[in-house]
């Protein structure tokens, strides 16, 4: 497993080139629409693959990357990864009642979550929730409004 962090060269410019890749991921739009969902899937599979293969140290370049994983994801309906987020940040952080959940005995699936960046994938995942609950909400309005 190889470790990127702040004394890594090149970090601004990997944190530069996923914003890019968030900035044409959202713009994608091929006239055939299976195709389009085809690439975003390779995307997905290639942010996965990095996620879970590369520890990451450095807080932002992980932030940007959870980020943009959990977007692409939202974009073709497939919440998955992000219940393994969920999972690798109770993994790493634990629960309450430690006597009913070791979680020294178990590693993140991801090694993007770790405990310097665990903090930051908490927080892409509550933002994300959030959003998915103003939409909901949104929803429920449009529809009393319109008498359903």
């Amino acid at each position: 497993m190889t470790t990127i962090d702040e004394k890594t060269p090149l970090i601004r410019e990997a944190s530069s080139l996923c914003q890019t890749l968030s900035l044409f991921a959202k713009q994608y739009k091929h006239p055939n629409q299976n195709k389009s969902k085809e690439h975003l899937e390779q995307l997905i599979t290639w942010l996965r693959d990095l996620c879970s293969d590369r520890e990451i140290d450095d807080s932002n370049l992980a932030k940007h990357f959870v980020s943009l994983l959990i977007k692409l994801e939202k974009d073709i309906g497939d919440f998955n990864i992000t219940a393994e987020f969920a999972q690798d940040v109770l993994t790493v952080w634990g629960v309450i009642d430690a006597e009913a959940y070791e979680s020294n005995t178990v590693k993140p699936k991801y090694a993007i979550v770790n405990a310097r960046t665990v903090v930051h994938v908490c927080n892409v995942l509550i933002t994300f929730l959030m959003e998915t609950m103003d939409d909901i909400d949104w929803c429920l309005g449009r529809l009393k409004g319109s008498g359903m």
